[in-house]
């Protein structure tokens, strides 16, 4: 049948392209999922521009659908014996890692504290407590009346015990950004303190690694352990 002489060209356009059922429902009403999983597939595409637009359309939809990317990313890495393939995931999960996760300025409460396990009993109950040695001038604990004696009982909802400790401690306040909160629970001067304090900003410390250091470090820690979660999910070996 003929088209109307007066028919819009944009109409038959539209109509043409219809009328393709593979362009139809193949590529305009694929799911997220399904896009991801045919974007996935091609990193092993015969063809390197293929490969390379496969890795760059990855990260473009990671923006609108970064849970679906970085899921299948992980779960095809789990799979896949492709080092073509591998490589070019492993690129795609750094920057979405590095991008969302990885915190640049680490947190800083501004306190030396004693490595000395030590208890005490309050309310019935024996605490584990961690004792400030001393407090930075001008730092966020100064700040918030923090004191040297002070003994933090609790972090947050953490209970200083077993599994947190003085490196846990450390890191998990190192893990914040300036600006965040943290609620210490302290014992000082024979009563229970709550102070709700905003951390400031990690000086650079002598020793320190440099920037892109800890980017890696952090990266390759975070993989490990996003691998292994994965293939718990899966019940495959990471």
């Amino acid at each position: 049948m003929r088209p109307h002489p007066r028919t819009p060209a944009i109409l038959i356009l539209a109509a043409a392209l219809c009328a393709a059922p593979r362009i139809c429902s193949g590529f305009w009403r694929r799911s997220p999922e399904r896009r991801v999983a045919g974007f996935v597939e091609q990193l092993g595409a015969a063809r390197y521009p293929v490969r390379e637009r496969a890795q760059e359309r990855l990260l473009s939809l990671s923006i609108e659908h970064f849970e679906t990317v970085l899921d299948q990313s992980l779960e095809t890495l789990l799979r896949s014996r492709d080092p073509e393939v591998r490589h070019r995931l492993i690129a795609v999960l750094r920057e979405l890692a590095l991008t969302r996760f990885f915190v640049r300025e680490r947190g800083f409460l501004g306190v030396t504290l004693s490595h000395q396990r030590v208890q005490m009993m309050h309310e019935r109950r024996i605490w584990d407590i961690i004792d400030i040695i001393s407090v930075f001038p001008e730092s966020a604990a100064q700040t918030h009346g923090v004191k040297a004696g002070d003994k933090i009982m609790q972090i947050d909802r953490r209970r200083v015990g077993d599994g947190f400790r003085v490196k846990e401690v450390v890191d998990y306040i190192s893990a914040k950004q300036p600006g965040d909160t943290i609620t210490l629970t302290l014992w000082s001067k024979q009563k229970k303190l709550i102070k709700t304090v905003t951390l400031g900003e990690r000086p650079p410390l002598q020793g320190d690694p440099p920037l892109e250091v800890r980017r890696e470090e952090f990266f390759r820690a975070w993989l490990k352990q996003s691998l292994a979660e994965k293939a718990a999910e899966l019940g495959a070996r990471p």
